[in-house]
């Protein structure tokens, strides 16, 4: 199920590169609400790591705590050994 406030404006932001508007998005955000975002919209592995890359170590592990189990597994088996 899509997030309907959230899900399309991180769509835009990542198709315009908007790093400033994802990291305002991560920041301020509660982390639930984020990995909801990241996990339920339809985003790649590589989309999610984008977005995660935005936000300091510590945020990114806050929101990754909120992922589903299998969505966890998923991150850190296709994503890339620096982003764990």
């Amino acid at each position: 199920m899509s997030h309907p406030l959230f899900g399309p404006e991180v769509h835009l932001a990542l198709k315009l590169n908007d790093t400033e508007g994802l990291q305002n998005l991560t920041e301020h955000l509660h982390p639930s609400t984020v990995a909801e975002i990241l996990s339920e919209d339809d985003f790649s592995v590589q989309e999610v790591w984008k977005v995660l890359g935005t936000s300091e170590y510590r945020k990114q592990a806050e929101i990754f705590e909120y992922f589903p189990t299998s969505w966890q597994v998923t991150l850190a088996e296709k994503g890339e050994p620096s982003q764990l």
